[in-house]
């Protein structure tokens, strides 16, 4: 079930809501509940040997798997600020924004409902040799980027795609 479907009662006046395609809304008082997709932004970054972080998920979805290191955007947090943010929280690292890789959406399924995201990717700067696990990551590994894509990686329609996307740019 989509978390947007798994709203039945209004959070203003607490009757049924009615379910429409692009929004939710409440037939007594009127208010409206959209559909609008969870923002998240993940880090590529490289090493002088030409090589890709990746770090090991800790935790569920796919734990185990590798994955960039990454996470949801806070609330009243830029892009750029979340990204430093994650790299500080997963990798312990001081992280210099570069350009944006790109973006696209994709289905995050956790706790039996599936959510909606808006992916960005950027790529950054970083001292590597300070690299050191945190909050949502077991380990690391720097990948060839010529082997980058043929890793098993968590979320392959949006990883692959974005990291295929930066090994073209």
């Amino acid at each position: 079930m989509y978390y947007f479907d798994s709203h039945e009662f209004c959070p203003r006046c607490s009757l049924k809501l009615e379910h429409r395609k692009e929004f939710i809304v409440c037939p007594s008082c009127g208010h409206h509940i959209f559909d609008n997709p969870k923002p998240c932004v993940n880090v590529i970054l490289g090493n002088n040997k030409g090589e890709i972080l990746l770090v090991v998920r800790k935790i569920n979805p796919f734990k185990g798997w590798l994955d960039l290191p990454g996470g949801f955007i806070q609330s009243g947090e830029t892009l750029e600020a979340a990204a430093i943010r994650e790299a500080k929280e997963e990798i312990n690292v001081d992280l210099k924004v570069g350009g944006m890789v790109g973006n696209c959406t994709a289905e995050y399924k956790y706790d039996g409902l599936v959510y909606k995201l808006l992916v960005f990717v950027v790529s950054g700067k970083a001292d590597v040799s300070k690299i050191r696990v945190g909050d949502d990551a077991s380990s690391f590994k720097f990948i060839p980027k010529g082997k980058v894509l043929k890793a098993k990686i968590c979320f392959p329609e949006v990883n692959k795609t974005l990291i295929k996307k930066y090994l073209n740019s």
